[in-house]
């Protein structure tokens, strides 16, 4: 009988099964924003069409390629600091659809910037979380 538990799911974070998650989010996304364009009578809005980047880059090739880097060295990345990450590109991800509802509108509102500066603040504390705890192990 076990006491302790070395790989606790909670813990750590499958970085492929997280690509694959983020590559469906962003055909989500990009599915979304075809319809809501197909409805807009005509007006597109560049932040509109590019929404599915941000899960896809900053959520599908970042965890293909932190998944590489963790099968390479052999250790794995803590769940405080996939928590942020994923915080930061939803909010981002949230940021361009809220910019994009808006430009189609016709309208604009200052709002917008607060998606930007909590992504940035999320990403950074990701990164620093991901910097901390390797620098512990």
């Amino acid at each position: 009988m076990f006491t302790s538990v070395i790989n606790d799911r909670r813990e750590y974070f499958n970085c492929y099964d997280m690509a694959r998650l983020y590559v469906l989010a962003a055909v989500n996304v990009a599915v979304f924003s075809a319809i809501y364009e197909h409805f807009s009578f005509g007006v597109y809005s560049a932040f509109m069409i590019a929404a599915f980047a941000v899960p896809l880059l900053m959520g599908g090739l970042a965890f293909l390629l932190l998944g590489k880097a963790c099968k390479k060295t052999g250790t794995s990345v803590p769940a405080l600091a996939c928590k942020f990450w994923h915080a930061a590109v939803a909010t981002l991800t949230t940021g361009f659809l809220f910019r994009g509802v808006l430009d189609i509108y016709g309208t604009s509102s200052p709002l917008g910037t607060v998606y930007w500066i909590a992504s940035a603040v999320l990403a950074v504390l990701a990164l620093l979380t991901l910097g901390i705890t390797s620098c512990w192990r």
